[in-house]
């Protein structure tokens, strides 16, 4: 519908299109790719970790080269840009990588979990939950649920923001189309962040997902400080 005749269209993909990734390479560090345009190739790092942040990275590299920056002006701020607080944020603990992410959708957790697969670690441990009360929407969950069982090795189902909503039933949507028993269940988030850091053991990731930036958890009607990044740090300093 938007490829119009009267339209100066341009397209881009992973594989094809006017612009397009010709290779790339993902590390708990950067992301390394190499776009293709006019037959050239042009090589681009970028700190925003994952696939699906090249996509987002070369949708800007075509408008800002449109409007008359070079490919290397635009390389020279990329690979100085760093991510918002929460989004793949990485900390490297004994030869593991604890990674903490917004994530709170099927589509943001499937790109977070294909992402963690794409670096190759030994196991992938996820921390997840599903934010409670009115507005939420309960039909994501039990996708959400299967999404996080078919992709990581071990999940522990915990808290976000249950609000008003019983834990346990958000729990029970979570596991109802559950497709292994490869989880366990701690409602207490410290407790589940703790339990997650644990089962690392060498070239291990773990996946914190769903509360990223926040600081703050909502049980019931108290809402108290809580933050995902702190917790982690908090734990592994004493260990």
């Amino acid at each position: 519908y938007f490829i119009l005749k009267e339209n100066n269209n341009i397209t881009y993909s992973l594989n094809n299109g006017n612009y397009y990734v010709k290779e790339y390479k993902i590390t708990t560090q950067n992301n390394i790719f190499t776009v293709v345009n006019n037959n050239k190739e042009y090589t681009f790092t970028t700190k925003l970790l994952g696939k699906h942040n090249i996509y987002n990275s070369l949708a800007s590299i075509i408008v800002l080269n449109k409007i008359g920056y070079s490919f290397e002006e635009i390389n020279n701020v990329l690979t100085i840009v760093s991510g918002p607080k929460g989004r793949m944020e990485n900390i490297s603990y004994n030869n593991n990588n604890i990674i903490i992410d917004y994530a709170h959708t099927p589509d943001g957790i499937a790109n977070v979990l294909n992402t963690a697969k794409e670096l190759h670690p030994n196991k992938i441990i996820t921390i997840v939950g599903c934010g409670g009360g009115t507005g939420s929407d309960r039909t994501k969950r039990s996708e959400m649920g299967n999404l996080v069982l078919s992709l990581s090795d071990k999940t522990i189902f915990t808290n976000d923001n249950p609000r008003d909503e019983d834990p346990n039933q958000i729990i029970n949507d979570l596991l109802k189309e559950k497709t292994n028993n490869n989880y366990i269940i701690e409602l207490d988030r410290k407790k589940a962040i703790n339990k997650g850091i644990n089962m690392l053991t060498n070239n291990d990731i773990l996946l914190i997902l769903g509360k990223g930036h926040e600081n703050y958890q909502i049980i019931g009607h108290n809402k108290t400080h809580f933050n995902d990044k702190e917790t982690v740090l908090e734990i592994t300093k004493e260990k």
